[in-house]
């Protein structure tokens, strides 16, 4: 490519045409696009890259990277190509499409970049990633076919206060402990605090100084306690 675009060059000066204008004149065509692109879903997923391509000279490369890698290198001059389905994750990603010539890659004839996005899943979005993907409940209960459901939910963080009608003195329990462990208390370490806060704890303060204690000693529970009253 480098030799025929100097014999080129060289004959259109003779022409009067100035070299530099001669190399734009050539250069102009080379065309390459990328398509828009079509995202099938959210969070990991997968694109198919296409678009169209004209050259100067019956030897030049096209090369596609997508976020630097390489997904297609061809030497056919294609006037349509694809490259894909590749996968992606959720973020921004970067297509460059370059038309070379066929010496070092390192002479660009033509170029063009396209982004796209890639949405995180959530919100109650469903993910058409794959078939029956989903990314949220739809509905509150539990779902038919889960009998395990109740045990799960047993080991997460205790629900608030006024969602399970507690007693008035156990209402603090959560904010106090949050207030030493930056978090809710699971199952377990709830079970254990109310019963010292209505057993020997009764005062909120010594609660708290009682939790700090066992934190401070890597614990965030203590020795059983007698069932609560």
């Amino acid at each position: 490519m480098l030799k025929a675009t100097a014999v080129a060059a060289l004959m259109l000066g003779v022409l009067g045409i100035p070299r530099s204008d001669a190399q734009a004149l050539l250069s102009d065509q080379d065309r390459i696009v990328i398509h828009a692109l079509s995202v099938p879903g959210c969070g990991n997923t997968s694109v198919t890259v296409t678009g169209t391509g004209e050259y100067s000279d019956p030897v030049q490369h096209l090369i596609v990277t997508l976020d630097g890698v390489q997904i297609l290198h061809s030497h056919s001059e294609p006037e349509t190509w694809s490259a894909g389905p590749v996968a992606v994750g959720e973020g921004t990603h970067t297509v460059t499409a370059v038309i070379t010539d066929d010496l070092d890659h390192e002479e660009v004839m033509a170029q063009q970049t396209r982004t796209f996005t890639v949405s995180a899943c959530g919100g109650g979005q469903v993910s058409t990633a794959g078939a029956g993907a989903s990314s949220a409940d739809c509905c509150p209960g539990s779902d038919p076919g889960a009998p395990n459901s109740m045990k799960a939910a047993k080991k997460g963080a205790v629900k608030s206060a006024a969602a399970t009608k507690l007693p008035r003195k156990l209402q603090p329990l959560n904010d106090i402990f949050r207030k030493v462990h930056g978090r809710s208390p699971t199952f377990t370490e709830w079970q254990y605090w109310s019963g010292r806060l209505l057993n020997d704890k009764p005062q909120f303060d010594a609660l708290y100084g009682a939790i700090q204690w066992h934190e401070l000693r890597g614990h965030t529970v203590g020795d059983p306690v007698p069932p609560m009253k």
